[in-house]
């Protein structure tokens, strides 16, 4: 089992480093993921707003039945 809060002091320390670019594609493929399962709107965008603000990304998310709606901003640039 991962503790989350050691995850986050390595993080921090510079320990344990990552591209943001793979974390903006991680983001993705689990919203679409959690999105396909049906998981209910409001939990679907907020643990999509928590992992975002875990890493330092700013996103912003809109999910209806049929579809889910991205904005993400990796460093002043939007994808």
């Amino acid at each position: 089992m991962i503790d989350i809060n050691v995850l986050e002091a390595e993080i921090k320390s510079g320990k344990i480093s990552y591209s943001k670019t793979l974390l903006v594609d991680f983001i993705i493929k689990l919203g679409l993921a959690l999105h396909f399962f049906g998981l209910p709107s409001h939990r679907l965008e907020k643990a999509l707003e928590d992992i975002c603000d875990f890493v330092d990304i700013k996103g912003d998310f809109f999910s209806t039945p049929t579809a889910l709606f991205f904005s993400l901003q990796e460093g002043g640039e939007y994808r």
